[in-house]
């Protein structure tokens, strides 16, 4: 099966697996992904349904860092490892974007959270989270940054991430809140400026903002909005991993793993105004070119999770689809397992059913609606953090769960919707050509992932990170330019590719140091 993947880039990457009329997996990587007068997304001369798995740590991970901020890298893999392993899984299982965290390329291009906003508004000297969306200064560094990730050189295929179909998206920011001192529009006039500056170094890709969707008063729709009470303003912010706003000192009060829903600290108060989103206010640029939202029933609404409430919040952006002539995306959901308080696996599965077919009815009857994308995908030995309480933790999702089947099955039901799009020119959005180099002349005895990569096959590949050297168990991998060398470990003979065995020492060393257990004292 060939497939492509784009990516949504905070900004937000995604990744495209499409699908013929008749349902059969087609490749199309060379061309940018478009809104039709129909407000169907088209890659080439297909619509295009986005069916979405959201992974943050895939920056991490593709460096080849040897930990991750948050979960746990797996038993003998590398994180490039683990970023293929993710590819693959959701290839086989009809998912064709990802949404990812790169302060740059669903690329989104900042987070309102973990080491974003306010790292910005701290490198401009500014005090407040609110500046960095009023800030010239900080404003400015947002922008420096937009410029180097637009203009940075792809060095797999040569091309600027501005001209590359790769990508799907960007999100200007992941789920900006403005917070205290926020005037209203803040955020609105903060999308119009930086979108058309994006617009201004990549007209290519398609934009949108990122955000939850929350409604103001100014939007006549705050009857949407989740309960604004002081218990679910303490639940928005620290049931899910971005404690950022959370006073530490009061985090680290409370036992690991923390306990959900966690316990209300002293004088939290309502919090839905105070975020200063308006829905329809922050899409309605003309450079915004689809709205996205998302969807946390347990944070926002703790103790009051309803069904009657998760339907509503989806069409209500449905319905700003509408009024806004723009197709809508709910980018990014998830449904947590807190056993305390009932919150299992049988619920979540609930819920996940009950999105996906609200979705689907929506779409079915005529709505904008045009994709989804779940949070998050775990594969098999990666764990969550200590405080989710490790193995799937709060949100995390492994392949083998049947909420994984019932993702699967939605992912499958998006694509099959993908038609040929009449009179179609197919020359229409294509990216330019560029010349990438067969670089398989420097590989290391022919193994693929191994030697120079790049437009001019100058980019030295380090087959230890990636995990694509030949070094057999017992020996370590070390990177050299244009290929790698295995050495035993100490104690231990041999070449380090056909075999390292211990030497007679290490043999002897239980003897040395291990006796039988007894039962006496």
């Amino acid at each position: 099966m060939q497939t492509s993947l784009c990516i949504i880039g905070p900004l937000l990457v995604a990744a495209t697996l499409l699908a013929s009329s008749q349902g059969a997996p087609v490749n199309d990587t060379e061309h940018f992904a478009t809104v039709g007068p129909d407000n169907n997304f088209r890659l080439g001369c297909q619509t295009f349904w986005p069916a979405i798995f959201n992974q943050w740590e895939v920056l991490e991970l593709a460096t080849g860092a040897p930990a991750i901020y948050g979960s746990s890298l797996p038993a003998n893999t590398t994180g490039p490892q683990l970023v293929r392993g993710y590819l693959d899984t959701a290839v086989a299982n009809n998912l064709n974007v990802m949404r990812i965290w790169a302060q740059t390329v669903i690329m989104a291009f900042v987070d309102n959270w973990v080491e974003g906003v306010d790292q910005y508004t701290g490198w401009a000297g500014a005090a407040a989270h609110v500046d960095f969306f009023t800030n010239a200064a900080v404003k400015q560094l947002y922008k420096d940054n937009v410029k180097a990730l637009t203009g940075r050189m792809n060095t797999v295929n040569g091309r600027k991430y501005s001209e590359d179909p790769t990508i799907f998206a960007w999100d200007l920011i992941n789920e900006p809140r403005c917070d205290t001192n926020c005037r209203a529009g803040t955020i609105a006039n903060w999308v119009t400026e930086m979108a058309a500056y994006v617009k201004s170094l990549d007209p290519n890709h398609l934009l949108t903002v990122g955000e939850e969707g929350f409604y103001t008063s100014s939007a006549n729709k705050t009857y949407c909005n989740p309960s604004s009470s002081a218990r679910a303003s303490s639940q928005s912010l620290l049931t899910r991993a971005h404690l950022c706003f959370a006073s530490l000192t009061y985090l680290s009060a409370l036992p690991l793993p923390l306990p959900l829903p966690l316990p209300l600290p002293t004088g939290w108060v309502s919090w839905v105004p105070s975020t200063g989103q308006d829905s329809i206010a922050d899409h309605s640029s003309p450079d915004i070119d689809f709205v996205a939202f998302h969807s946390w029933i347990d944070n926002w609404q703790p103790g009051n999770v309803t069904e009657a409430f998760q339907r509503n919040w989806i069409e209500c952006h449905a319905d700003d689809g509408v009024q806004l002539n723009k197709p809508v995306i709910l980018e990014e959901f998830g449904k947590y397992i807190n056993l305390t308080t009932g919150a299992d696996m049988e619920q979540r599965n609930q819920y996940y059913s009950i999105i996906f077919n609200e979705i689907n009815q929506l779409t079915d009857a005529g709505k904008p609606i045009k994709g989804v994308g779940f949070w998050e995908v775990y594969m098999p030995g990666q764990d969550a953090p200590v405080s989710e309480g490790g193995g799937r933790g709060v949100y995390g999702i492994y392949p083998t769960d049947d909420t994984f089947n019932l993702i699967s099955q939605q992912a499958a039901s998006l694509n099959a919707r993908a038609a040929a799009v009449a009179g179609c020119d197919a020359a229409a959005n294509r990216a330019p050509l560029t010349a990438v180099q067969d670089c398989s002349s420097t590989q290391v005895k022919g193994l693929t992932g191994t030697g120079f990569e790049g437009p001019s096959c100058d980019v030295d590949i380090n087959e230890c990170v990636r995990g694509t050297d030949s070094c057999t168990s017992n020996a370590a991998c070390i990177n050299t330019q244009g290929g790698f060398a295995c050495q035993c470990w100490l104690g231990y003979s041999g070449d380090g590719v056909a075999s390292c065995t211990p030497t007679p020492a290490v043999l002897d060393l239980p003897s040395q140091y291990v006796t039988e257990a007894t039962q006496d004292p």
